[in-house]
């Protein structure tokens, strides 16, 4: 995300120029509701504020995703998972620390690039571990 856009504007239309600047946010498919706020925000307080509402959303998503693959009761596989997931979230918290440094000059754009990288990375693990239940 360029610093320009985040301060700028952030509707579903700079959403989307977002997903084209950052390839690494492209598979995320934050949800309806999260979207919709991001669209209807008139300034960054509330594109942070949508941002972290999104990002509670897609963790509560992800801790549902857990839960389904431990009521499976593989001890060996409940050993794996939580290895995977917290080697998860360690990468997941210092690759978004590093994505939002760059825009360390803007300490507002900083935050909602943070959480937005944030919730896009849960979102993905989220339907990665959902992807995981359903292989045969």
């Amino acid at each position: 995300m360029r610093a320009a856009s985040a301060t700028a504007c952030f509707p579903a239309a700079c959403l989307v120029a977002l997903l084209a600047v950052a390839p690494e946010h492209a598979a995320r498919a934050f949800s309806p509701e999260g979207a919709e706020c991001l669209d209807r925000a008139t300034d960054t307080a509330q594109r942070v504020a949508c941002a972290d509402t999104e990002l509670k959303a897609q963790a509560k998503a992800l801790a549902q995703s857990v839960q389904k693959l431990k009521a499976a009761g593989d001890s060996r596989a409940d050993e794996l998972l939580a290895k995977t997931q917290a080697a998860w979230e360690a990468h997941r918290d210092a690759h978004c620390a590093w994505m939002a440094d760059r825009l360390r000059r803007d300490p507002v754009a900083q935050r909602l690039e943070h959480l937005l990288c944030l919730a896009g990375a849960t979102e993905s693990r989220a339907q990665e571990l959902d992807d995981y239940q359903n292989v045969p």
